[in-house]
């Protein structure tokens, strides 16, 4: 009996190590028992399979633990493993405090790289400027119709709101030779940005895509979506730089 109890115990912990795996930014999923490690600016995860492995947050795009997904985002001048507890364009995530091994801090992520920590006092005053891409849902913040305790419905409604204008598309004219030049240089910039590796690399793919999708299609690129890819590719100099060459010649073309 007892040997038969240890052999299902064995099974149990094999079938659950199976279910955790590690997301690269190269798009390949790793699989075997994972362990987070906290580093003083940049957290590591430890994958043991056959052999056992170390890779950074930079190496990774997402982590999935007992159920629970882990993505690398950069805070202050570290890159922390963090709770995803919702997704969107804007995120929320759980974080650890200090030296703390619970996950009790929540931070509040847009797709552009802005972040907040889920405010206790002046949440009024400083959700309600963060959100103001969406005018409607940060009036009623600022006029107290949601609050603090309805932080979930919030990032529910923000993301609506942008998948809604992401959305509305408008029938344009063809595209003028400018633009489609513009157009040629973004899809090498992409080209160049699924070579690259860093954090947040997803985000500013999908960003990208809209771009050049929106672009294509001779629509007026909003500001928000402008400003967020290039505070995504400031740690990228060389991309960064060809986007602004990009945004020069998409202007031109405008």
């Amino acid at each position: 009996m007892k040997r038969l109890l240890l052999a299902l115990g064995c099974l149990a912990a094999a079938v659950g190590h199976a279910q955790d795996y590690v997301v690269l930014n190269t798009q390949d999923t790793l699989r075997g028992k994972v362990k987070l490690l906290s580093y003083d600016l940049l957290d590591r995860v430890q994958l043991q399979n056959n052999s056992k492995q170390t890779l950074t947050a930079l190496q990774v795009r997402a982590v999935r633990l007992e159920g629970v997904t882990y993505r690398p985002v950069r805070q202050a001048n570290a890159v922390r493993f963090m709770q995803e507890l919702q997704s969107g364009y804007l995120s929320f995530f759980a974080y650890r405090i200090d030296n703390s091994t619970r996950f009790d801090g929540r931070l509040l992520y847009l797709m552009s790289g802005n972040q907040l920590e889920l405010p206790n006092i002046g949440f009024k005053k400083q959700m309600g400027e963060f959100l103001r891409e969406c005018p409607s849902l940060a009036e009623d913040i600022k006029d107290g119709k949601l609050g603090r305790t309805e932080i979930d419905s919030i990032i529910q409604l923000f993301n609506t709101c942008i998948d809604k204008r992401t959305q509305e598309r408008t029938t344009a004219p063809a595209t003028p030779p400018a633009a489609s030049a513009a157009i040629a240089e973004l899809t090498r910039l992409q080209q160049e940005l699924s070579e690259a590796d860093f954090p947040n690399k997803k985000d500013a793919e999908d960003m990208l895509a809209d771009i050049i999708k929106r672009s294509s299609n001779n629509e007026t690129l909003p500001n928000y979506l402008l400003e967020g890819f290039t505070n995504l590719l400031s740690a990228q100099p060389e991309l960064l730089e060809k986007w602004k060459a990009v945004r020069e010649s998409l202007k031109k073309g405008g």
